[in-house]
């Protein structure tokens, strides 16, 4: 997991605000070229700020196949593993 700083700076964006809306937080961020894009807030990371978020990536409900990405200042971290194979 990677922060929302160093993800926002891999995918270059150039700059970044939290909006608070009626349905909750997101973030949006703006590219050099003026290309704006939006990250949801996790329901339980309204509260944070930009420099403590994380980023968790998952699959798309609808979409597996798209990965999501999701600001959040929970920590997770994988407890077991275990081959299927």
């Amino acid at each position: 997991m990677s922060s929302l700083i160093e993800h926002l700076r891999a995918i270059g964006a150039v700059s970044v605000e939290k909006i608070a809306g009626p349905n909750g937080a997101f973030i949006s961020h703006t590219n050099a070229e003026g290309i704006t894009g939006t990250i949801p807030v996790g329901g339980n990371s309204q509260n944070g700020t930009l420099e403590d978020y994380n980023i968790l990536a998952v699959a798309d409900r609808n979409n597996p196949e798209l990965v999501v990405h999701i600001a959040t200042i929970n920590e997770y971290s994988v407890e077991e593993t275990m081959s299927l194979a």
